[in-house]
């Protein structure tokens, strides 16, 4: 299994997140990252990034496996 930089594994959810960002499909034809890896990526930041009490409440709901 091929290993990741942190900063690399930033960038990626950096554009997911951004507003009107790739999709992971198309990043992952962008990067030959499967796209399950970058949605779990984007899973785990979100679940690390620190939230406010009114921001748990609004958060969306888990994105679905692919």
């Amino acid at each position: 299994m091929r290993e990741y930089s942190e900063s690399f594994k930033r960038k990626i959810v950096q554009r997911l997140l951004a507003p009107g960002g790739a999709t992971a499909v198309a990043l992952s034809a962008e990067t030959e990252v499967h796209h399950t890896t970058l949605s779990r990526w984007l899973r785990d930041a979100r679940s690390l990034a620190p939230m406010s009490d009114d921001a748990r409440r609004s958060a969306a709901p888990p994105l679905l496996p692919s």
